[in-house]
């Protein structure tokens, strides 16, 4: 189930610039680096089309790490032919992304990255995660689509790579590690069907992952086995590392809407908290409030008070006996859709799509949030044909954002977006 590691693939093609004004990555235009600075938009090369940014880390003020997937016959999913690849970027003194490895999951099946972390000190390289329905090396199928967890070092090569899973179409969401030094995986099951017939809608699950030699090893899976199809759409994991807190999204049936779950290690239900009862909200992240509350961000029709149909909010908790308190919603008054917040301090950055009015009027927004649920400031970072945002980080006084965007072609394409935070670090 490991394959060894091998070298890293030459340095490819500069990447294609589509805007010229730049944005410090180290804090203003004075730039003490030598990196020079990040563009304001920036797409994938002509070599990674049909793609979407998936993942990103923010490695140093000069570098960035993002994964995802290219070659895809679908436009805003991993489809047909898709393969899976991770990235890193470094900027050069004249602020051009240059790229100083690319790793490729190519199994031949459809495969996707789209998760990443750096490993704890003293360990240096970082971990990934993805899903294949192909084979990966020394490995076998285990069913319509299986996990796959990665190592890479600091120059991109491969140190480990597992596959897991069993019969379903098994997505990973994230992975923790346990206070016993073991794993907790997170993720959800896409729509079984065996051969012409379903067999299952969507499930939830969670794994005990462990290390045995150089590989990871699945020691049990528990899944929901529900009859209304049902997803985990955001996890979080106490500092103390003996539970885990589960976002859960049900689409029908009487408990249809968004919940939160805390369960032990064991995957035991401790508590469960409803939030709302539409079939079709959703929740991006799970993040606390130091010495308060543990903070649920999402999108929701529920109607809490927000400016639209579909709008954003964010929902405190008790983390240890789940509480409910105040919800909060914003937006821009049309149909919002939350896809990913990022935590800096004590700013949150909300990331979201706007469905569009008309056509070429699909938006992506950032809104920036204190821990109260204030809304200190809102940008719209794209406006135009059909575009998607996944995932987003803070490197200095800029804020990355990353997705896809639909091209003149009529393509989807990876896309890296900076803007300056607002308000800035320290501010």
């Amino acid at each position: 189930m490991t394959r060894l590691p091998k070298s890293a693939s030459p340095l490819l093609p500069l990447p294609t610039l589509v805007a010229a004004l730049l944005l410090s990555a180290c804090g203003g235009t004075d730039d003490m680096t030598g990196c020079g600075t990040w563009p304001q938009s920036w797409l994938l090369p002509d070599d990674l089309p049909r793609s979407s940014i998936t993942a990103l880390i923010v490695d140093d003020a000069c570098s960035v790490t993002i994964a995802g997937y290219f070659n895809s016959s679908a436009s805003s999913i991993a489809d047909g032919p898709a393969d899976g690849f991770v990235l890193r970027l470094t900027l050069n003194a004249a602020g051009e992304p240059e790229e100083r490895w690319r790793y490729v999951l190519g199994t031949g099946g459809t495969d996707a990255v789209t998760a990443l972390e750096a490993l704890p000190p003293p360990a240096t390289g970082l971990r990934f995660l993805g899903h294949t329905t192909g084979v990966v090396d020394g490995a076998s199928a285990l069913g319509k689509a299986d996990v796959v967890i990665g190592q890479l070092d600091d120059d991109g090569k491969l140190l480990q790579i597992t596959q897991l899973g069993d019969e379903r179409p098994n997505r990973p969401l994230r992975m923790f590690e346990l206070a016993n030094d073991g794993y907790l995986l997170v993720g959800n099951d896409d729509i079984y069907v065996p051969t012409n017939y379903v067999a299952a809608w969507e499930d939830p699950w969670i794994a005990s992952v462990s290390v045995d030699g150089n590989a990871y090893q699945l020691d049990w899976l528990l899944r929901a086995n529900s009859e209304p199809g049902d997803r985990y759409d955001a996890a979080w994991v106490p500092p103390e590392r003996n539970a885990v807190l589960l976002a859960r999204s049900t689409q029908s049936g009487g408990q249809s809407g968004l919940a939160v779950e805390r369960r032990n290690p064991a995957g035991g239900l401790i508590w469960s908290t409803r939030i709302s009862q539409s079939p079709i909200d959703g929740a991006v992240a799970l993040a606390p409030v130091t010495s308060g509350p543990l903070q649920l961000f999402g999108s929701s029709y529920q109607g809490f008070g927000g400016p639209g149909g579909g709008d954003l909010f964010v929902a405190d908790l008790d983390p240890v006996d789940g509480t409910l308190g105040t919800i909060r919603a914003f937006g821009t008054g049309r149909d919002d859709w939350a896809r990913a917040m990022v935590a800096d301090g004590g700013l949150r950055y909300v990331l979201s799509e706007v469905l569009p009015d008309t056509p070429d009027t699909w938006q992506i927004r950032l809104t920036t949030l204190d821990t109260t649920g204030t809304v200190l400031a809102a940008t719209t970072l794209y406006e135009g044909p059909v575009g998607t945002i996944y995932t987003g980080a803070v490197s200095g006084d800029v804020f990355l954002a990353a997705g896809g965007v639909q091209t003149a072609n009529g393509q989807m394409r990876g896309w890296l977006r900076a803007t300056p935070r607002t308000p800035a670090a320290g501010g």
